[in-house]
């Protein structure tokens, strides 16, 4: 069975999130530690202030974005899911 996610504050202000040990190591990695666990955060915040430090398969909060089955490639989308070709 998988670890559930974690969200954390290191002590150096970064707000990470990962399973326990993905943080706990990441944060021995850069010589810091955890300030605070939350208990829980908007997922709009988490992909938006929060850095992935897991080492998954896949972000778990990252932002579904179309897919264009016309021309057989992904669009053109920020990593908060915006359409950078619109604007």
């Amino acid at each position: 069975m998988s670890q559930p996610i974690e969200l954390a504050q290191l002590e150096d202000g970064q707000l990470v999130y990962g399973t326990f040990p993905e943080i706990e190591q990441w944060a021995e990695d850069h010589d810091t530690c955890v300030e605070h666990y939350f208990d829980h955060v908007n997922p709009s915040t988490v992909y938006k202030q929060f850095v992935y430090v897991g080492n998954s398969l896949h972000n778990p909060y990252s932002v579904s974005t179309p897919y264009d089955y016309d021309s057989k490639k992904p669009g053109n989308f920020s990593q908060s899911g915006v359409n950078l070709d619109k604007w």
